[in-house]
């Protein structure tokens, strides 16, 4: 029997995307943040504003991803995959934000 490697299933690099592939960062949400008519918030003192999304580049899975409020409470948010956490990295960093 032959093994063949696994094939890598993360999308490519476009002409104009950026690659965030091997870098964590932390950086804040643009603004409040909702889904399915769900606002994100934290789940210990509600804050909605200010918060902060942890994202590993090379984590593209549908798990959920962290979340951190001003009073420093990190929880795992489920409305936010870590595969859109990329894309919403890639998107902050082409816009040419500062993390």
């Amino acid at each position: 029997m032959r093994l063949r490697p696994r094939r890598d299933r993360r999308p490519r690099p476009t002409e104009n995307s950026i690659s965030v592939q091997g870098l964590t960062a932390q950086y804040p949400l643009p603004c409040r943040v909702s889904k399915g008519g769900a606002l994100i918030a934290c789940p210990e003192c509600a804050a909605a504003d200010d918060l902060v999304l942890s994202v590993d580049g090379d984590d593209r899975s549908e798990s959920a991803s962290f979340v951190r409020c001003p009073d420093g409470h990190l929880w795992a948010e489920p409305l936010i995959s870590r595969r859109v956490g990329v894309e919403l990295l890639e998107s902050y960093v082409a816009a040419g934000k500062h993390l």
